[in-house]
C-alpha cells in the first residue's frame, strides 16, 4: 500500500520506518498546494473563483479502503445508528482528474456504516452542476439531493426555485468560493425565503477563511430567518466554532455540523449548549466518513447524545418538507 503526502510534510525516519514494517510506503509528491490544488484567489464579487491550472493531483474514491480493519471497528457499534452525513459532494470539480461518482460513495456509505448522505455539486460549478445530482439520486432514499445554490448567477432564485419544485431537499451555499458575505441581504434574503416557502435546509460554507462567512453573519441569519434551518458547514473552523456555539444557544434553527472541527472542541460545545445543536458531515470525498464518525465517538457523553449527533438531529431537519 502506498500514502502519498503532500511535498511540505514532515516525515521523519521513525515514521518511515514504522510504515515500512506495516507494508505502508511514504511517497511525497512535487509542489502541488494543498490538496493538490494551487493557491485559491479570493473571488470577487459576482465570480466564481477558480483553482489555478498547474499540476493537480488526481483524487479518487479508491484513497478510502473499505477493507480496513479500523473502519471496520469503527462502522461497528455506530451502522445501528444509521448516520445521516450532510455533507457529500458528487460529481467532478474543476481541478480534479475523476467523477466522484454515486456507486462509489455508497460505497463507501456502506463500508463506513452511513445509512444515508445529503448530496451536492462541487462549489466550482455553475447551478446547473444540480441537474446531474437529480438524476444521480432519482428513486434513492439514501442519496438526499441539495441543490447548489449561487445568489450571484444571473436567475438564480428562479433556477431554485425549480430545483426545490422538482423535489430538492435542501440548499447549499458557498460565500468565499462564490464571492459574496453571507449578510448582504439584497442577493440572500431570496434565497432565504424560498428556504422558509418550501421548508428546506440550508448548508453554508462556515470555514475561517474570509470575512464573507463568519459567526456573527450566520447569528444574523439565523437570527432574521428563524423559520429556516442554518447548518455551518465544517463548524467554524475553527476560530469561528466558539462563536456558533454561543449563537446557537439562542437560535435554535443554528447548528454545526461537524467535519474539521477537533474532538475535544466539539466535547466541549456540546456540553456547553447542547448536541441538538450539532450535525454529523464528512466532507467526502476530502475527508473520510469512518474517520468523522470515530472522532464523534470521542465527542460525547452518551450513546443517546451519539444518536441525535450522527442521524437524529438531521432526521428531523429534512422530515420537515415531508
Amino acid at each position: 500500500m502506498t500514502i502519498t503526502t503532500d511535498h511540505e510534510a514532515i516525515i521523519t525516519s521513525e515514521a518511515r520506518d514504522v510504515a515500512k514494517s506495516a507494508g505502508v510506503e511514504i511517497v511525497q509528491e512535487s509542489s502541488g498546494g494543498c490538496c493538490g490544488v494551487g493557491p485559491q484567489p479570493l473571488a470577487t464579487f459576482g465570480q466564481v473563483s477558480s483553482f489555478d491550472s498547474g499540476p493537480q493531483r488526481p483524487l479518487t474514491m479508491s484513497h478510502y479502503d473499505g477493507s480496513s480493519p479500523l473502519i471496520a471497528a469503527i462502522a461497528a457499534p455506530i451502522r445501528a445508528l444509521m448516520p445521516i452525513d450532510a455533507h457529500v459532494h458528487i460529481g467532478r470539480a474543476r481541478w480534479m482528474s475523476e467523477d466522484v461518482a454515486a456507486d462509489s460513495v455508497l460505497d463507501l456509505m456502506k463500508d463506513s456504516g452511513v445509512a444515508k448522505s445529503c448530496v451536492f455539486p462541487f462549489a466550482d460549478r455553475e447551478m446547473d452542476a444540480s441537474e446531474a445530482v437529480w438524476e444521480a439520486t432519482r428513486g434513492r432514499r439514501d442519496l438526499i439531493p441539495f441543490a447548489l445554490c449561487n445568489p450571484l448567477e444571473p436567475g438564480s432564485a428562479s433556477k431554485l426555485r425549480a430545483f426545490l419544485l422538482q423535489g430538492f431537499r435542501g440548499i447549499k451555499m458557498h460565500p468565499t468560493a462564490h464571492g459574496y458575505p453571507l449578510d448582504q441581504y439584497d442577493i440572500v434574503d431570496p434565497i432565504f425565503e424560498l428556504a422558509r416557502e418550501f421548508s428546506v435546509p440550508i448548508v453554508c460554507h462556515c470555514f475561517s477563511d474570509t470575512p464573507f462567512n463568519t459567526a456573527g453573519q450566520f447569528k444574523d441569519l439565523a437570527g432574521r430567518f428563524p423559520q429556516v434551518d442554518l447548518i455551518a458547514l465544517h463548524g467554524g473552523f475553527m476560530w469561528h466554532t466558539a462563536g456558533l456555539a454561543e449563537a446557537a444557544r439562542t437560535l435554535p434553527n443554528l447548528f454545526l455540523e461537524t467535519s474539521t472541527v477537533y474532538p475535544n472542541l466539539l466535547r466541549k460545545h456540546i456540553a456547553d449548549v447542547g448536541v441538538e445543536h450539532f450535525i454529523f458531515g464528512s466532507d467526502t470525498p476530502f475527508n473520510s466518513s469512518a474517520a468523522e464518525l470515530g472522532k464523534l465517538q470521542l465527542s460525547v457523553e452518551s450513546i443517546d447524545d451519539l444518536k441525535e449527533l450522527v442521524s437524529g438531529n438531521l432526521s428531523r431537519i429534512l422530515a420537515k418538507r415531508g
